[in-house]
């Protein structure tokens, strides 16, 4: 038994469109032709066709740079960490904060973190790491008083010869 003729050539058809987008496409031009170098003016004189001027334009960085701050007195550069991670252990009890300063991969950099709340404080402090393009604070512990509770504020500190700087504070629920 045979197939209707319609039937056949819808098939084909429906064939033709599915595989018609399984060809690569490409961003360069298809045409063979080779451009001329010359346009026709009003006059019918041929003129030289212009070559477009291409200017670099500046790419900003995403990542902030040390700048130098005056006010700091002995010439470092103020930098600014970033608070990864902050949590509490009650087992400890215990803040545990993460941090990392962008911009710098500095070897002789020291982090602290100090945790308040109101006239309570508690620090903790550790060597930084450079890294490819920042310095990392890891985890800095800071044991609080037994029997701590309510909101309490960290912020990280970071130093070294040639930087330093403060993180923006962090509030972590304690209880």
């Amino acid at each position: 038994m045979r197939a209707p003729a319609g039937f056949v050539i819808g098939v084909v058809a429906l064939a033709s469109l599915a595989l018609s987008g399984c060809v690569p496409q490409s961003d360069e031009p298809t045409s063979t032709s080779t451009p001329t170098p010359f346009v026709t003016n009003s006059t019918g004189t041929p003129t030289p066709t212009p070559t477009p001027t291409v200017r670099p334009t500046s790419t900003p960085t995403s990542t902030p740079r040390p700048t130098d701050d005056p006010d700091d007195g002995g010439g470092q550069a103020s930098v600014v960490p970033l608070i990864t991670y902050s949590g509490f252990d009650p087992a400890g009890p215990v803040v545990e904060v993460s941090a990392f300063v962008p911009g710098i991969a500095e070897t002789d950099g020291q982090c602290s973190v100090t945790v308040t709340n109101g006239s309570e404080t508690a620090t903790g402090s550790g060597p930084a790491r450079p890294d490819v393009a920042a310095t990392q604070c890891g985890s800095i512990y800071a044991t609080l008083p037994s029997g701590a509770t309510g909101d309490w504020i960290a912020v990280v500190t970071y130093s070294s010869s040639t930087s330093v700087g403060s993180s923006a504070p962090v509030s972590i629920k304690i209880g």
